[in-house]
């Protein structure tokens, strides 16, 4: 009775070893050269991605900065002209002038809004591009 005790804890051992072994062997074959490589390389990928996504938030931010401040300019010239603040033939083509500038500026803001929705989407799926876009639109 007691040697056959002994044996079956011999082959529940035994058999926990070989399931053991089996996993060490998956294991190792996940860590082959070939699957560490593809990971680096994944790795590598994405902080590629992730530095053009920071550099071009940073050139969006300046070019809103910039449109800003010509907005600021031109409500400013506009609020001077109707106070009456300004006389003269040029104020009208000042006007005019700065009137396009912003028209050119509102333009590009618009563009780069939505070439970042359109990014975002691309990168995090379309929900966010839709809420995005009802988030900016007038």
């Amino acid at each position: 009775m007691w040697v056959v005790q002994v044996i079956d804890m011999l082959k529940k051992e035994n058999f926990d070893l070989k399931l053991k072994i089996t996993f060490y062997h998956q294991r190792l074959e996940k860590t082959q050269p070939e699957h560490i490589q593809a990971a680096l390389n994944e790795n590598v990928q994405l902080k590629v991605e992730w530095q053009t996504v920071r550099d071009e938030l940073k050139r969006y931010k300046k070019l809103l900065r910039e449109s800003t401040k010509t907005l600021d300019a031109v409500v400013r010239e506009r609020d001077m002209l109707h106070s009456g603040m300004r006389a003269g033939p040029n104020a009208t083509k000042r006007e005019r002038e700065l009137e396009k500038r912003f028209a050119e500026q509102d333009r590009e803001l618009s563009r780069l809004r939505a070439d970042a929705d359109k990014r975002r989407g691309e990168e995090w799926g379309g929900e966010d591009a839709r809420v995005s876009a009802a988030y900016h639109s007038p």
